[in-house]
Order: C-alpha cells, then sequence, then structure tokens
C-alpha cells in the first residue's frame, strides 16, 4: 500500500543540506492574487497585526457556552483586529449546566454569530478563521464519529483507510462551519515516556511520510473536485473559478518536537541538525509535496533553540530552501513562553519580536491582547518592519480567500453533509479502522477463544470507552465519563454482542488504574470460568497531564494479572493493552496465553 517512491523524500532532503530550492509556483490566481494585494494595501497597521493574533473561543464566549458575547467580539475585531478564534469552549470539561459539547446545529448557529458580528466591526469586512483540533475524528463535533488515534491507524498500514478518515473528519468538522483543523500530527514517535506519542504515526519516517499524505489529501479534497491541494510544492497555480479548499489540514508540530531528552512534554530535544534533516523532516516534506495549508509550530526546543526563535528553520529553511508559501501558526502561548519559560527573551515584547523575526505567521495566544499591542509598538518604533507584517497577513488571507471564506463567510445551515455526521456509515469505517489497527502481541493458540462456557472480563478499561477513546475525545484531555459519547462499544459490550448467547459474559472491574478493591472476589469469580480477559492500560490523558516517570504498568494493574496468571492454563487468560504509549509489564506475563 506504500505505493509512492521514496525517491521524493531523499531528494529533498538532499537538495537542503546542499542549500538548492524547490521552486514553488503561486498558489492564488491571478484575480485573486490582486484582491489579496489590493485588500492589504487598504488595511491599517492596527487591523494586518490583528490578523496575525488568534484567540481563545473563551474570550467570546456568553455563559451559556452556546453563544457569542457580541461586546467582546466588537473589542477583539474593532479594537484589534483580531483575524481568527480557536477551540471548543468545552476543551477543559463541561459546562456549568453539564452540557458535554456542542453539535453541528450549535456549531454553525455559533459560527454564524461570530462571523456576523466579526464582518460587521472589520472596518476591511474580513471574515475570521477559526480552528478546532480535529486529530481522530471530528473530535468537538458532538455526535461525530471517532477513529483510532494516530499510532493506532498507522497499526493498520492502511492508507486508504487513512485517506477515508480524512475526509469523514474534514467534512464534519467543515459542515460544522470550522474550515480548518490542527492536524495531522507528523513528529516521528520515539520517546515512549512522551505523553504525545499516540497523537503520532510511529517511528518510522516512511510510515508517518505515508500516513500523513494520505490524511491530509483526505482532509484537504474530500469533495474529490481539486486535482492537487493549492499549497503543494508540485501544484499547478489556480484558475479563476477552480473550487475553494474545502478544509485547510495542519501539520504539526514543525519539527522535532516528539523526542524530549526527558520523555516530558515541551521540554528540550537534543537532536543534531543532520539528523533533523534526515528523520524529523521527511514527514513534513511530504506533507508540503501533498500540499498542506498550514503548520503548527514545534513548542519545544531543538538543541538550545526553541523552535519559535529559530530564524534557521521557519524562514531558512521553510521559506527559503523548500519555498513553502503556506500559514505558519504557533502553538499554545508559545511566544510569551520565550520569555517566561525558555528565558531567552528579556521582556515579553523582546518574545514577539524573536518570534515574528523567526519567520512565525499568526500567534495562537490565546488569552489575551499582549501580541498585538505589543507587536503594534514594535513596528512604530522602527524594530519590527510593516514589511514583514506584510509578508505574514499576505499569507493569512490567502488562506482565506482559498477556503472561500471571502466570497462564503457564514456556514450552510441546510449543508446536506450535517445528516452524515455519526452516520452508519462512518461508523463502520471507525469499526474497520480499529479492527485493522489490533495488534496481536502474543498468541500461544488461545485466539481467538473456541469452546467457551462462560467469560470473565476484569480490569479498568474492561467497561471503558472513556479509557479506549483517550485523551482529545469530547475534551481535551478526554471524556469525563462514558455517559459523555453518543454511541460506543466497549470491550465487555462488544464479547457480549459478538458471543453466542449461551456463553455468560460477566464483568468485574478488579483493580482501577491505582487502587484495588475486590481482587479476592474476582479471582473467585475466575476459577470457574473458561477465559478470562484483563483489560488494562492507562487512564485518558493529554500533552503535559500525562507526564509520567515511570513506563511500567501501575502496581494495582500488575497486582491484577499476577493474581489471575496462576490460573492458566486450565483458564485462558488474555490481557488486553489499552493504553497511549507502550508499558513495562510484569513478569508474569509470560504466563498469559495471549496479548494484544
Amino acid at each position: 500500500r506504500f505505493h509512492r517512491s521514496m525517491v521524493m523524500r531523499v531528494l529533498l532532503c538532499v537538495l537542503m543540506l546542499w542549500g538548492w530550492a524547490l521552486a514553488q509556483p503561486g498558489i492564488l490566481s491571478p484575480k485573486e492574487e490582486a484582491f489579496v494585494a489590493n485588500l492589504l494595501k487598504s488595511m491599517s497597521l492596527k487591523e494586518k497585526i490583528g490578523q496575525m493574533t488568534q484567540l481563545n473561543v473563551l474570550t467570546i464566549i456568553n455563559d451559556d457556552w452556546l453563544t457569542v458575547n457580541e461586546e467582546k467580539v466588537k473589542e477583539a475585531v474593532l479594537e484589534y483586529g483580531v483575524g481568527s478564534f480557536l477551540n471548543s469552549p468545552y476543551a477543559n470539561g463541561p459546562s456549568p449546566s453539564g452540557l458535554a459539547g456542542m453539535n453541528a446545529t450549535q456549531w454553525i448557529n455559533f459560527i454564524t454569530q461570530l462571523q456576523t458580528y466579526a464582518l460587521k466591526y472589520s472596518n476591511s469586512s474580513i471574515p475570521t478563521i477559526y480552528g478546532l483540533d480535529s486529530v481522530h475524528g471530528a473530535v468537538y463535533i458532538y455526535g461525530a464519529a471517532y477513529f483510532p488515534h494516530n499510532t493506532g491507524m498507522a497499526a493498520t498500514f492502511n492508507t486508504t483507510l487513512a485517506e477515508l478518515a480524512g475526509r469523514i473528519t474534514a467534512r464534519d468538522t467543515s459542515s460544522a462551519g470550522i474550515p480548518w483543523t490542527f492536524g495531522p500530527v507528523l513528529g516521528i514517535g520515539i520517546h515512549p515516556l512522551w505523553p504525545r506519542i499516540y497523537e503520532t504515526f510511529g517511528e518510522d519516517p516512511m510510515v508517518a511520510s505515508e500516513f500523513g499524505r494520505a490524511m491530509i489529501r483526505g482532509m484537504q479534497n474530500f469533495t474529490g473536485t481539486m486535482k492537487t491541494a493549492p499549497y503543494a510544492t508540485h501544484a499547478q497555480p489556480r484558475q479563476d473559478g477552480d473550487p475553494f479548499l474545502p478544509m485547510a489540514a495542519c501539520a504539526k508540530h514543525y519539527f522535532g518536537y516528539s523526542d524530549p531528552k526527558s520523555g516530558k512534554d515541551r521540554t528540550p530535544a537534543w537532536i543534531p541538525h543532520r539528523f533533523m534533516l534526515r528523520y524529523f523532516l521527511p514527514s513534513f516534506a511530504a506533507a508540503f509535496e501533498e500540499g498542506v495549508a498550514t503548520v503548527m509550530i514545534n513548542s519545544g526546543e531543538v538543541s538550545g533553540t526553541p523552535m519559535h526563535a529559530s530564524r534557521e528553520y521557519l524562514h531558512d529553511l521553510l521559506r527559503d530552501q523548500i519555498q513553502w508559501e503556506g500559514m505558519a501558526v504557533t502553538d499554545w502561548q508559545d511566544v510569551e513562553k520565550l520569555h517566561f519559560y525558555h528565558h531567552i527573551a528579556a521582556t515579553q515584547g523582546d518574545a514577539v519580536n524573536i518570534s515574528v523575526y523567526a519567520g512565525i505567521d499568526m500567534s495562537m495566544v490565546p488569552s489575551d491582547y499582549s501580541f498585538p499591542q505589543l507587536l503594534l509598538q514594535l513596528v512604530q518604533s522602527g524594530i519590527v518592519s510593516e514589511e514583514r507584517i506584510d509578508e505574514s497577513v499576505t499569507r493569512i488571507l490567502a488562506l482565506k480567500t482559498i477556503l472561500g471564506l471571502f466570497a462564503n463567510p457564514l456556514p450552510d445551515p441546510k449543508n446536506p453533509n450535517i445528516k452524515l455526521i455519526g452516520s452508519p456509515a462512518d461508523r463502520a469505517v471507525s469499526l474497520e479502522a480499529a479492527r485493522e489497527s489490533v495488534t496481536l502481541l502474543k498468541n500461544d493458540g488461545s485466539l481467538p477463544l473456541r469452546d467457551l462456557h462462560s467469560v470473565l472480563v476484569v480490569g479498568p478499561a474492561g467497561n471503558s470507552l472513556t479509557a479506549q477513546n483517550g485523551g482529545w475525545s469530547i475534551h481535551w484531555g478526554g471524556a469525563v465519563s462514558d455517559k459523555e459519547f453518543p454511541f460506543g462499544t466497549t470491550i465487555l459490550g462488544g464479547l457480549r454482542k459478538l458471543l453466542p448467547q449461551n456463553v455468560s459474559v460477566t464483568y468485574s472491574e478488579g483493580c482501577d488504574f491505582s487502587t484495588c478493591s475486590n481482587l479476592t472476589a474476582v479471582v473467585s469469580a475466575a476459577r470457574s470460568v473458561s477465559a478470562v480477559i484483563i483489560a488494562v492500560g492507562e487512564a485518558p490523558e493529554s500533552e503535559t497531564a500525562g507526564d509520567t516517570n515511570d513506563l511500567a504498568l501501575s502496581p494495582s494493574q500488575q497486582q491484577l494479572i499476577e493474581a489471575l496468571v496462576v490460573l492458566a492454563p486450565r483458564v485462558k487468560v488474555v490481557v488486553v493493552l489499552v493504553e497511549p504509549r507502550p508499558r513495562l509489564l510484569p513478569a508474569s506475563i509470560s504466563n498469559v496465553r495471549a496479548v494484544t
């Protein structure tokens, strides 16, 4: 299934090592170029800087978490020219009233309000661009189908499925009025401690490149009407009347983020320059060749330089050598972090200057107006040139043009695709991806299970949609409870559905992720069954909250395994690992008949 040659990626690395460039044609038609140029000329400096500013949705939302506060949008757009917003109001958990998220219709109403207010108060009538983390399905569109996280998707070795998942994700997200998704993750997953390793396509650059291509192809071409995405290094210039890009994907996190020395999120990586180009760049180079519209920048630092401060990688490599013309957005608060976290900037103003000089186009600020205020001061004082501002704003306006936001700024509440969100067909694709992603680590012949009279499912992941879906599901750090999911099948539920009715399937947790409660009773019950399914792993986690010092399975779950493996071989004991990263298993696992 990996039918594309790696020659282009190898050649690209060689070209970059020697300082040569790949030519890239313009991404806009002549008419579109003229429109962007004329609009740029008409904008005030404050408006231009506002286009480079992205704010969190919580800065403009009402207390109901469903509607937009007009006065707050007025301040953002009229006073500061803010051009972008992001995130789900429910990213950090349910609303005070208990809502878990917004469905497509609610999102359409929300985006319609936001765009209406933005156009009303924008002196130049510039629509905003809204972004969401649709990282394994449209996870913030309530009712959408989810797909395996990227490591699971890569385990399918089926890029056709990945492309289809990308199409469904883009269709669901854009149907809700949101034209920009922050994905796919294209870092190379090396350090097993890293809490975001499950977001990567694994440790192989070729696998990551091919799956990244497939996802981007699906996300940016789900209508099937565009032969090549307009940001591709091999694309032809757009012609007047060409269809708009339906969705902008985002290759993240450019680059070297995925191998921190400590294994902790957003901590320093020690990666030699040549290794950066040969190992960490190819997946991004493939994305550029495929036409990815945006990149998100690495939140960490590489060999002592924060990526948000690296002109070498953000400008010299990305712009001069690769000649990619898309838009580069920072990650969460990463400009400010140059001052208070990385300590390379004496002041917040210095942090803004450093990042803009390095090559960022848009700052995910995300909670105040410090970035536009400080950048305005830097330009007015002559430290940053307005020509440099124009470079970034041109890319941002070009992106909004390509996405059709000037032509059709408001989402369509009658879009027929809305009815397809979470459809049986989508869920069938999700099921197939989940089946193909299952990895069999050990089997002495016990699987598939046969000749059963009873099955006991134990462990904290045995009856948990929350554990199965992991982070970035309903909320940023994962669902609060299974009740938040509109549909889904647990391991217990699946066994009850698939096994014959005369086979008894029971569940007893025995231990959760940290403590054991009724272990004695579980062992007693296990003595009389045909098979025991031990479902263990890790609670949902995301980013820094998932940092750990130890890859060993939690002591409670080790205790659970050790208490039950003594029943083998009389009882078939199967361990199912539901985890975002590889875990060290107890020595007693050698007595287990099968591990998956």
